[in-house]
């Protein structure tokens, strides 16, 4: 008995999980198994063993204090990532996309960086 239960968790232990977070119809991101899932009312993060995944729910009347973003909110997520995107929007809003961009880390250069 003691031998089957050693064996079935060898077993478990190296099997491999991978999975799927839906983000809408069209968007799916695929995923190895994190050493760790956290999950909030809008915040999902995948935590690795020096690096995290996470994944929020936009509220554009509170993403920044003392802007509200409704109805802008798509495509200043879109200029985040893409300065193409950036330059076809109002000073104000390329700015603040940028801003954001620097505090990610993306750089145009950076494999994030695409067109949307």
């Amino acid at each position: 008995m003691k031998s089957s239960i050693m064996a079935l968790t060898m077993l478990i232990s190296t099997f491999t999980f991978a999975g799927e977070l839906v983000v809408s119809p069209s968007f799916k991101i695929t995923y190895p198994e994190p050493e760790l899932i956290s999950h909030s009312a809008d915040t999902l993060i995948l935590k690795y063993g020096d690096w995290n995944f996470s994944h929020a729910i936009i509220n554009p009347e509170t993403m920044y204090a003392s802007i509200d973003l409704s109805g802008l909110e798509l495509a200043f997520v879109k200029s985040i990532f893409s300065p193409e995107v950036r330059e076809t929007q109002a000073t104000w809003l390329a700015a603040l996309a940028a801003e954001q961009a620097a505090t990610f880390g993306l750089l145009s250069t950076s494999p994030l960086m695409r067109q949307f």
